[in-house]
């Protein structure tokens, strides 16, 4: 059996990478649909714990996004050199999944920002916590 993608025969890869692509768009369809969800439950309740709940899950969003899949390479040398091991960087995603979840992320925030009325019993913490998450 293949042990990478570039030993497979082409028309299994095109088929890998097809399937690659329609679990991607899955994938971000879920977060869109998180996203909504997790911004529609913070609009009828922005406290400040709420606020840090709402931080909390796009910090988690937004580092999986930003990081690759690492993979250890298969050299003997390298076997033998545990501290010396390379690895090879895999995009998790592509750019145009990334730039339309982090263009979904600013959008809510600014939408959550428009429709905060400022008054002086407004709960600055909650602002600058929401406000630190803009991408």
């Amino acid at each position: 059996m293949a042990d990478k993608v570039s030993d497979l025969k082409p028309e299994t890869k095109e088929q890998a990478e097809h399937r690659k692509s329609i679990m991607e768009h899955e994938l971000s369809l879920f977060l869109f649909n998180l996203l909504d969800s997790a911004f529609f439950i913070y609009s009828f309740n922005k406290q400040l714990n709420s606020t840090l709940k709402l931080v909390n899950l796009l910090n988690t969003i937004i580092v999986y996004l930003d990081t690759d899949y690492l993979e250890r390479s298969k050299d003997k040398k390298d076997k033998e050199k545990k501290k010396y091991q390379t690895f090879i960087k895999h995009k998790r995603f592509t750019d145009d999944v990334r730039a339309n979840v982090f263009k979904k992320i600013q959008d809510e925030i600014n939408l959550a920002f428009l429709c905060v009325r400022y008054s002086e019993d407004t709960q600055l913490e909650t602002l600058t916590s929401l406000s630190s998450c803009v991408v």
